[in-house]
């Protein structure tokens, strides 16, 4: 397997686990977690602003937490594509923030479910198994998509009627098939939509 293969798959790992935020809403509430989420999303936001500035401008530089940086760094890039250091999370935390801030708990729940296991768990078979692409989407596969829309049924089939559940699965899985589209943002707000809607 490539090594670039091998990044995406440790990627979608590190992804699957923003699936802890459903119990964590569950115990905790979704105001505190909107409220941690909120902080992640600023966090990270800082620390890529902080990366893209600190060649330039030397006041951003802490000469004593060089060797900290550093390793941060390299931990870090092990799970980052070329040239998109915390883009990925910024838009998956975004995304979740954004889904917390507009729906109620019985939506978000389900819907960040979906964005964690669905979305990973097709991507890593698309990687793996891929083999039948998209004649709109050269780098989805259409074992990827099924992979998707069956992890997205099995997930809101505990939360919505079966119809309902089979309904979003199948719009989902061709959204998240669709090229250009951040779905860190469009998975979990356009679920939590369709449930609030169907």
């Amino acid at each position: 397997m490539r090594e670039r293969q091998l990044l995406e798959i440790r990627r979608q790992l590190v992804h699957s686990t923003g699936s802890l935020a459903a119990p964590l809403i569950v115990f905790l509430g979704l105001d505190l977690m909107k409220l941690f989420y909120g902080f992640a999303l600023m966090t990270v936001i800082v620390l890529n602003f902080y990366r893209q500035t600190r060649s330039g401008n030397k006041t951003f530089v802490l000469e004593k937490f060089y060797a900290f940086e550093q390793w941060v760094e390299g931990q870090l890039s092990k799970y980052e594509r070329n040239k998109e250091f915390l883009k990925g999370p910024i838009m998956y935390f975004l995304g979740i923030f954004l889904t917390m801030s507009f729906f109620p708990v019985e939506q978000v729940i389900p819907a960040i479910l979906v964005l964690a296991l669905a979305d990973a768990a097709s991507t890593i078979v698309g990687i793996v198994y891929g083999e039948h692409k998209h004649l709109w989407n050269s780098s989805s596969s259409w074992e990827g998509t099924i992979t998707f829309f069956a992890f997205a049924f099995g997930i809101l089939y505990f939360f919505v009627p079966p119809q309902t559940a089979l309904i979003i699965a199948v719009v989902m899985a061709l959204i998240e098939s669709l090229p250009r589209i951040d779905d860190n943002i469009s998975i979990p707000l356009i679920t939590a939509l369709l449930i609030g809607i169907l």
